[in-house]
């Protein structure tokens, strides 16, 4: 029932054998809604991946965003699962969007890459 699309991205570096977490997207109600009833478009939630050869998108196999929570899986690169859990403060978010820049954790959770996982605190990103 809330929005809560926009760009996340670690409060502390998160790697996992060699690949760094760049971000997660989550696209716009709508985006969700388009893309569960089959009329296509970007895929609703990314998770973007840093690899030696640089960075990779990694789109949902599975997803389920809610008020509270986030849950994403997908296939990275040679097949690898990419997954991540999370949950979402909706007080956080609402103080990340009224403060641009603000550093609050809006996300608690953790990333999977390949059965090997790390904790993970995201931002909202208000931009460069």
């Amino acid at each position: 029932s809330e929005d809560v699309s926009g760009e996340y991205r670690p409060l502390a570096p998160v790697q996992i054998d060699g690949v760094a977490l760049e971000s997660v997207f989550i696209g716009q109600p709508s985006s969700l809604e388009a893309w569960e009833q089959g009329r296509g478009g970007s895929a609703p939630v990314v998770v973007s991946l840093r690899t030696r050869e640089g960075v990779i998108r990694v789109g949902p196999e599975s997803y389920q965003v809610t008020d509270q929570a986030i849950r994403f899986r997908g296939l990275g690169g040679g097949g690898v699962t990419v997954s991540l859990t999370g949950r979402l403060d909706q007080g956080a978010l609402a103080t990340a969007r009224r403060n641009l820049g603000d550093q609050t954790p809006v996300i608690h959770g953790a990333l999977s890459i390949g059965g090997h996982s790390a904790p993970v605190r995201l931002t909202l990103w208000g931009g460069d």
